[in-house]
Order: C-alpha cells, then structure tokens, then sequence
C-alpha cells in the first residue's frame, strides 16, 4: 500500500493547475510536496468537507 506522503507526490507532480483542498492530516504533509502554494485551499477542522470546499471552489472559479 502506498503511504500517504508518497500518495501526495504523485497528486503533486500531476496536477497542473488544479486546485488542490487538503484537509485533516494531509494539512501538515501538503505543504512539503506542493509546487502551486497559491492553489492550495488549506482547509482543516471539518473531516469531510473537502469535496464541499472543493466543488465551492470550483464553481466559483473564473476560466
């Protein structure tokens, strides 16, 4: 099984200019492996909310 850390490179080195909404644990490892900070949604404190953060971000998105 891939680890968590190793899981978020790949995410990283494939994402392009997607936004990326870490939350919970991956709060603390995102930041280590980003190459787009000001694409990164930071968003802790609401496990499983992400999707929410993330189709909000989405559709508010110009472009």
């Amino acid at each position: 099984m891939i680890d968590s850390l190793e899981a978020q490179k790949v995410i990283s080195r494939h994402r392009g200019n997607a936004i990326v909404v870490p939350t919970m644990s991956t709060n603390f490892e995102w930041p280590q492996v980003s190459t787009n900070p000001d694409l990164d949604v930071m968003f802790s404190g609401a496990m499983g909310k992400a999707s929410s953060v993330g189709l909000g971000v989405a559709l508010a998105r110009t472009g």
